[in-house]
């Protein structure tokens, strides 16, 4: 993380399945600062996005979590480039901002 955006995102891994339709949801820690269903900005160096917060004290409080099988949209902040070694895109360690709306 920087000063600029520091949290990291994971997006690897799927936690629960959406209904149609639903709005993207960030898991974030509880020490984070924002209340549950907050509405966010969420950016990094490649996009933004928006979203509504989800609190959980199951993530890294420098960590979001948001699965991009459930929530495609999330692959807005991910860089193009794949891992150097495994050829696979980068799902996790991107680093982002989070700001009120």
């Amino acid at each position: 993380p920087t000063k600029e955006y520091p949290f990291l995102l994971q997006s690897s891994n799927f936690l629960r399945n959406p209904s149609p339709n639903s709005e993207t949801k960030i898991l974030v820690h509880s020490s984070a600062g924002f209340k549950q269903d907050a509405k966010i900005s969420v950016s990094s160096a490649f996009g933004t996005i928006q979203a509504s917060v989800e609190l959980s004290d199951s993530v890294h409080p420098q960590t979001i979590h948001c699965s991009f099988l459930a929530y495609p949209n999330i692959l807005d902040l991910l860089p193009i480039e794949t891992d150097a070694f495994s050829g696979t895109p980068v799902l996790n360690g991107t680093s982002c901002a989070l700001q009120a709306l």
